[in-house]
């Protein structure tokens, strides 16, 4: 009797997840679900993930009861002022009942130091923060927006000039309703506006304006501004000479001021309760407060903390009332894009006034909707790939917004459209704890070309998976457990780029971890899993053969690994579920070498036995056959290879497949 024909199939490159393809359709270098914790690396070999270490050995308590916190904030600031680099963490800590602080590090996050209690009011809100030069701000959607100069935390804005009271005096040419603002100057330099004074209404007569002198005695002198009859723009309009003089009569033309100097030291501190901060157009923009959730407010150029209450948008149509204002990401080209929770906005120009009006232009683009919060976007190169709704790769042309929806998908806006990218973890996002969804957070690894996201899933109030894209190849991973509030894309003085995640329970406490370092997450061991999808292997013609039932002979891995790797290799029935129990399992370790001294002798441990040092590259034989020595006979089949225990990195490089045909048993039903 003629033996049957043994077949066999290469597989060379292990990309990521496509869980929203079926087999027959998906191509073999993917898995249709069930692997985790992978990357892929530069050569396309699926590799297993580094862990995570603690960077503080104690954990932040709360300066005020010492009570344990969850690390919801984690940013950086750096300063080059007078040729010195100088690096701080920021960490805002919040303990869920009554403590919501900012402390700071500057070690590297080895050990923190208490900065300031933003008080009881604050806790649980989502923190933002933003640098322009040397002056960065933190927003919590409660407070007044924090100044930070590297060193200490203060309410921003600063001491005004004195406040104008106006009254209407004898005939004069003003008509219309105005508002004015003093500058007070010291040695030719202008020091912060007043307070607007109150609108005063005039029919053909004189402004009366009237002051208390600046306390200030180093003050030589001041600047009038003035706006229209119509407007809100302040045009200059007259210099008093004097600290203590403290009136002036107000008469002066509209015509004759309209072509004087702009103010651009108005004064005014950001908006309090200020959700959202952003840098934009040499600019500092404050986003959305809870009786103006829509609005932004812009800064004047070059003093971030100085913005006039009237510079502000209002993002609103008739179709965007009841939503909200949740990120805003400057720079994008010539605009700053910001994103309510169902629509996204354009806000594009320069600010320069032309006659009595601001050129900003605002538009609604046509993306379907917005994102999550303001820690759910990123910023993706142009080149980035992506799988389409049909598994076709596609790349962008130039640089796109990548964020995670209300809707539990990743999307990707080019500048008017959006377009989803995550249908290759479609599953996994199903698990979105949608009424938690504000709490996603992603990050940028410029090194592994990857963007995540980490969202909260099932019934967890707190972020516990990740979705990770790799936009080099177009392909995404799962990885759990992720349990980080907060996570910072930075470097240190003597290392490149690195990630920082801060820890998203309370119960384990207020420490910041460095993420791809170190075997476990944090001492345990980490889950790492490839998993197939369904194999038909193929006929003559190289097409999946799905009708044939097939004895399943082995299975040989080539795998990169260090020394003392076990790898588990269970093997399914086709078409199951990726938990399913499998039909049978070995555990084999990849064959080492002996360690030999220069001049060839065998080096033996303490104990007499000769030390193995495992290959670089190892190529491991499974045979397919259960506790009975039977094989699997299936039209399809899956591999599911992990490693017994957290031993090292490793990588699977190569597989090959097979199998004997068995004639006569097809997966068919004659009608």
């Amino acid at each position: 009797m003629a033996e049957i024909a043994l077949r066999t199939q290469l597989f060379d490159a292990f990309l990521g997840s496509q869980e929203g393809i079926h087999s027959i359709i998906l191509p073999d270098l993917y898995s249709s679900g069930g692997s985790q914790n992978l990357y892929i690396d530069k050569y396309g070999r699926a590799r297993s993930i580094l862990g995570h270490e603690k960077l503080n050995a104690s954990a932040i308590t709360t300066n005020t009861g010492g009570s344990a916190v969850s690390v919801v904030g984690l940013f950086a600031y750096r300063s080059l002022a007078g040729g010195s680099d100088t690096r701080r963490l920021r960490a805002v800590v919040d303990d869920g009942t009554n403590e919501y602080e900012v402390w700071g590090s500057s070690n590297n996050g080895a050990t923190w130091a208490f900065i300031k209690d933003l008080g009881s009011g604050s806790v649980g809100q989502l923190p933002d923060y933003a640098q322009m030069g040397d002056d960065a701000f933190l927003t919590d959607g409660v407070s007044v927006p924090q100044y930070d100069n590297g060193t200490t935390l203060a309410n921003a804005g600063g001491t005004q000039s004195p406040t104008i009271s106006s009254s209407a005096g004898s005939a004069g040419v003003l008509q219309g309703t105005y508002r004015w603002k003093l500058l007070s100057l010291k040695d030719g330099v202008r020091q912060l506006g007043s307070v607007a004074s109150t609108s005063l209404a005039l029919n053909s007569e004189q402004g009366s304006l009237t002051w208390t002198a600046d306390s200030d005695s180093d003050v030589t002198g001041y600047e009038l501004y003035r706006t229209t009859g119509t407007g809100l723009i302040y045009f200059f309009v007259v210099y008093i000479d004097g600290r203590t003089t403290n009136s002036y009569t107000d008469n002066a033309p509209e015509l004759a001021i309209l072509e004087n100097r702009l103010m651009a030291e108005h004064g005014d501190p950001p908006p309090t309760g200020a959700r959202l901060v952003e840098t934009h157009q040499q600019r500092m923009w404050f986003g959305g407060t809870d009786a103006k959730p829509r609005q932004v407010w812009y800064s004047d150029i070059g003093d971030p903390d100085s913005v006039y209450d009237e510079n502000r948008i209002d993002l609103t149509d008739g179709e965007s009332i009841g939503d909200e204002l949740k990120a805003l990401a400057g720079a994008f080209g010539s605009s700053l894009v910001c994103f309510h929770e169902r629509s996204v906005w354009l806000v594009s120009g320069t600010g320069q006034v032309i006659g009595d009006i601001a050129d900003w232009s605002i538009t609604r683009t046509n993306a379907r909707v917005g994102t999550v919060s303001s820690r759910a976007w990123q910023r993706v190169p142009a080149g980035a790939v992506y799988a389409d709704q049909k598994g076709a790769f596609q790349t962008t042309g130039s640089t796109t917004l990548a964020y995670f929806t209300p809707f539990g998908d990743i999307r990707i806006f080019d500048g008017d459209n959006d377009l989803i990218i995550s249908y290759p973890v479609i599953e996994t996002l199903r698990d979105l704890n949608f009424s938690q969804r504000s709490k996603v957070i992603s990050f940028s690894d410029p090194v592994r070309n990857e963007i995540g996201w980490i969202f909260p899933t099932e019934s967890s109030a707190t972020p516990n998976k990740s979705v990770v894209w790799n936009h080099a190849f177009g392909v995404w991973y799962v990885r759990t457990p992720q349990q980080f509030s907060s996570v910072l894309s930075t470097d240190f003085t003597a290392e490149g780029e690195v990630l920082l995640a801060g820890e998203s329970s309370a119960s384990v406490g207020g420490y910041l971890y460095k993420m791809w370092s170190g075997p476990t997450f944090d001492g345990t061991n980490i889950a790492v899993q490839w998993m197939t999808k369904t194999l038909y292997g193929v006929d003559d013609q190289g097409r999946p053969d799905m009708s044939t039932t097939k004895r399943w002979r082995w299975a040989d891995l080539l795998t990169q690994n260090s020394s003392g790797v076990t790898f588990n290799v269970a093997w399914l029935n086709g078409n199951v579920p990726n938990a399913a129990s499998a039909l049978g399992s070995k555990n084999v370790s990849p064959a080492g070498q002996t360690l030999l001294s220069s001049n060839k002798s065998v080096v033996n441990s303490s104990d007499g036995s000769s030390i193995e040092a495992a290959s670089e590259s190892a190529t491991i034989r499974i045979k397919l056959k259960d506790a009975s020595v039977d094989y699997l006979h299936d039209e399809g089949m899956r591999l599911r290879i992990s490693a017994t225990s957290n031993q090292g990195q490793w990588a699977i490089e190569g597989l090959m497949m097979s199998w004997q045909p068995m004639p006569g048993l097809q997966r068919r039903m004659d009608a």
